[in-house]
């Protein structure tokens, strides 16, 4: 399950932070928050595989910032194409904000461009050359917010997929090219390749976050060495990582142990990282079939307990300004339909505890309908977040 930022996540003044957090030094950050990358095609040239434009879009796009020492009267996000180390901005927009400090800011308005204004990049690199032929091309966009000086950064890969339809002789017309993000383009239509590069899609985004150690390596195959070894390096230098960035050293080399490192971290942008690290490596061996061997002693009762538990723990972690939700001992149906009532009602208390507004959700379907109606992308995403642990928790559970 792909959980959402509930409507804040707390940063350490001064430290960097592994996930969506980017803090920059000094006493004041700022975070790109809730958004949406969208990669679309304008045109191609079906018979030769060649693409006239290529447009990407930033959409329900929402930043905080924190510890200013001076009032700010503006704040710039900018869209960016990232490509051989080199920025271009290809979309900006500026909006008013005051107060030293504002949380869940909403731009209000879209930001779109052409990947082709990268002076690096060109039409005719994503051409696919022959007939039936595919070209595949990755660039990274990123979003950038700038309030008095202090940015903070988001960024993903924008997978591109060029392919050149062979004309069918005596029959006229085009065939359309295709510019596909990572979720759009469909893994099953190569069962050997697509967990290879889902995973390595999961590598390049904890690669963007690691500043201070050498990247994790990407992989070839999914055998059970190389899932293995790839877990271990993924450990190894997310923690890595966190030592470089704040002193502080953890020994862990299974989710469960990141985890529980994660509850007992000093500051939340370092149990963002280990629950970051923890969740790409339970998605990499989901992908690639692979059982993670956490010295448990197979009792599955336990087993579902402990994983109910993490994801109270996950809510808990975004939860600031109320009690947090009481972990379980065991899967009965009446300790999961209290564990889902609680978690509704400490949710949608923190919703108005941040925003002033109240919502009375008691089911996933109400949540849910809450959210489409919310005024605000993060509390629309703090309730749809709700209804993803429950469902979660009652799978998990059979009730």
């Amino acid at each position: 399950m792909n959980r959402r930022k509930f409507i804040a996540s707390t940063g350490g003044i001064g430290t960097a932070a592994i996930g969506t957090t980017v803090i920059l030094s000094g006493s004041a950050a700022a975070e790109i928050r809730d958004h949406t990358f969208r990669g679309t095609s304008i045109s191609g040239e079906s018979d030769d595989g060649s693409v006239t434009d290529i447009r990407a879009e930033a959409v329900n796009v929402g930043f905080r910032y924190e510890g200013l020492d001076e009032e700010p009267g503006e704040a710039t996000v900018e869209l960016q194409v990232v490509h051989g180390g080199e920025a271009e901005t290809i979309d900006e927009a500026t909006t008013e904000v005051n107060g030293t400090s504002q949380s869940n800011v909403a731009l209000g308005e879209e930001l779109a461009g052409s990947v082709l204004d990268h002076d690096g990049l060109s039409a005719s690199d994503f051409k696919a050359e022959e007939d039936s032929s595919t070209t595949e091309k990755n660039v990274a966009l990123r979003l950038v917010v700038t309030v008095n000086d202090v940015s903070g950064s988001s960024e993903t890969d924008l997978n591109v997929v060029m392919r050149n339809t062979e004309a069918d002789a005596g029959v006229g017309g085009e065939a359309d090219g295709e510019v596909v993000t990572e979720e759009e383009d469909d893994p099953d239509d190569d069962p050997d390749d697509g967990p290879v590069a889902e995973i390595n899609a999961i590598v390049e985004d904890i690669n963007a976050q690691l500043e201070n150690v050498d990247p994790v390596s990407t992989i070839e195959d999914t055998s059970d060495e190389t899932i293995g070894a790839l877990i271990n390096e993924i450990f190894t230098q997310v923690t890595a990582e966190i030592e470089a960035q704040a002193g502080v050293e953890y020994d862990v080399s299974t989710p469960a142990e990141a985890r529980e490192a994660a509850e007992n971290a000093s500051l939340p942008p370092i149990a963002d990282a280990l629950n970051n690290a923890a969740d790409a490596v339970e998605e990499i061996a989901s992908l690639a079939d692979y059982t993670i061997d956490d010295g448990s002693d197979g009792d599955s009762g336990n087993e579902t307990v402990a994983e109910i538990n993490a994801i109270v723990e996950d809510i808990n972690a975004q939860l600031e300004n109320v009690d947090p939700v009481g972990t379980i001992e065991n899967t009965d149906s009446g300790t999961i339909d209290d564990l889902a009532a609680e978690i509704f009602t400490q949710v949608t208390a923190e919703i108005e505890a941040q925003s002033g507004m109240e919502y009375d959700v008691s089911t996933v379907a109400e949540a849910r309908e809450a959210a489409e109606n919310a005024p605000l992308p993060p509390i629309a995403d703090a309730l749809n977040n709700a209804a993803d642990a429950v469902e979660e928790i009652r799978n998990l559970a059979d009730t």
